[in-house]
């Protein structure tokens, strides 16, 4: 029984249209539900699209590595990118209570990623940064 998938993308904007696809063969492979694959979606583009747009000098081409995990009652999911190295958990909440047009920008997916995963992890190695995140199986 297939209980993990790896791909790669290319560090570009372009490459988010193929991550769809790809995440979802990977859902169905898992036979993971529809709230559950929502929840991947929404973090594996987050991440992605966060890590292509401001971690990466914009003529510089890389592949971003993902891996999907099943555990039977959650999945893991890692990123690892040569991306500039940071954290995204490190930033202070974000204002949730002010109202839409007065909120400074930025953090609000980082914010939604922390809110529906069992575990979050950020480290670094020689090679880049690594997320790994983890979600209940529902």
């Amino acid at each position: 029984m297939l209980t993990e998938r790896k791909f790669s993308i290319a560090n570009n904007t372009k490459s988010l249209e193929n991550l769809h696809y790809l995440v979802e063969t990977s859902c169905e492979d898992f036979n993971i539900s529809n709230d559950s694959r929502f929840k991947i979606h929404l973090i594996v583009e987050e991440i992605l699209s966060n890590t292509i747009k401001y971690g990466y000098n914009p003529y510089r081409s890389d592949e971003i590595e993902v891996e999907i995990h099943d555990y039977n009652t959650t999945v893991k999911i890692i990123i690892k990118d040569s991306a500039d190295l940071y954290n995204p958990y490190i930033n202070s909440k974000p204002d949730t209570e002010s109202d839409i047009n007065d909120r400074k920008l930025g953090g609000l997916g980082v914010h939604f990623i922390k809110n529906i995963c069992k575990t979050y992890n950020y480290s670094s190695s020689n090679k880049g940064n690594i997320i790994e995140v983890e979600i209940n199986k529902q």
